[in-house]
């Protein structure tokens, strides 16, 4: 297939509107090309902040854990003290010869 004389004489007259369109699309591509930088740029910076929240969320987070830990195991120990005390009281105010001893009086 070759090309004819007529074929460029009516494609020189669309080479101004070819230019045009390809310029548009160049510089769209450039233009989005500075978008997506700055969406990137501005994803870095926001995930930089959101790990710096995150960091402090979660070492309060464990602090808290860390204080319900300790208070749960404090109330065990004061419940197993508290459950020692009572158990030595009660040995100790009750006499083990009570009630062995039956004394019948006639």
């Amino acid at each position: 297939m070759s090309i004819k004389p007529i074929d460029l004489q009516t494609n020189m007259g669309q080479i101004h509107e070819i230019s045009k369109g390809e310029k548009m699309r160049t510089d769209g591509l450039v233009e989005q090309q500075h978008l997506l930088e700055k969406e990137s740029n501005e994803q870095s910076r926001l995930s930089k902040s959101k790990v710096e929240e995150n960091k402090k969320a979660d070492s309060a987070i464990i602090l808290r854990d860390d204080q319900s830990k300790r208070r749960r195991r404090e109330e065990r120990e004061k419940r197993k003290r508290q459950q020692d005390e009572s158990s030595t009281t009660a040995s100790t105010m009750r006499d083990e010869r009570l009630g062995k001893i039956i004394d019948i009086k006639k």
